[in-house]
């Protein structure tokens, strides 16, 4: 069977595996992945099976994060194939998950985004404490809110002496992760109604100003028509 970039696409499309386009097209596995993972589109199991040691790292961490927050949604598959700045929504706010796998240097380090415009709301990075069990194993959840990052360009954790880094107090129960983001998606959204309830009152006192202008503008020429 004759296959082509376009059918192994639209193939996946349908089915959302590789193994199954494989099946359908006759396309060897590792063309696929080629193609596919350049249209962002590969679900985070396909990237955990057949992708780069850091890529299967990212998809376990992904996995891991939807796997404690359920309700998110996932931004590459549901909003943008390729979305860069953040991996998951939680009503309003915005997350980038990051792995953080334990370093020789017993450092935990990961990068923040440099143009603020394109920053998530929240950072929830997963500190791997046993390298070779990775997230398998145990782990620390950090959830930093993006704003308190400002001009940092990665933040770093040493895991000798964690308790005097600024970010360690960000540190969670994987447990509560899904209720703190439930309640800063909350707060968001409130804040959101706020802005737009200013909004509307200033149009409307624009307008209520618009009129009073065009009244006393009338007023003044009947005025000079009478004393002309």
């Amino acid at each position: 069977m004759t296959y082509t970039r376009e059918s192994v696409i639209e193939s996946y499309g349908r089915i959302g595996n590789i193994r199954g386009v494989c099946e359908e097209t006759g396309c060897p596995p590792y063309n696929a992945y080629i193609w596919l993972r350049k249209t962002g589109i590969l679900t985070v199991n396909d990237r955990c099976s057949y992708g780069t040691s850091a890529s299967k790292l990212g998809g376990d961490a992904e996995a891991e994060f939807q796997h404690l927050v359920p309700k998110s949604i996932n931004a590459n598959k549901y909003i943008d194939k390729n979305m860069p700045s953040f991996d998951f929504m939680v009503g309003k706010a915005t997350i980038d998950v990051k792995y953080c796998g334990y370093r020789n240097d017993g450092k935990w380090i990961f990068k923040t985004a440099a143009n603020k415009y394109l920053a998530p709301d929240f950072y929830c990075a997963f500190l791997i404490i046993e390298k070779d069990k990775g997230i398998k194993g145990p782990y620390h959840t950090l959830l930093i809110p993006h704003d308190l990052t400002t001009g940092v360009g990665q933040v770093y954790i040493d895991s000798c002496a964690p308790e005097i880094s600024r970010w360690w107090p960000f540190i969670i129960p994987a447990k509560e992760l899904a209720s703190v983001l439930d309640d800063a998606a909350d707060s968001m959204s409130h804040r959101q109604n706020e802005s737009e309830l200013t909004v509307k009152v200033e149009n409307e006192l624009a307008e209520i100003k618009k009129i009073g202008r065009a009244v006393k503008r009338e007023s003044n020429k009947r005025i000079m028509e009478q004393r002309s």
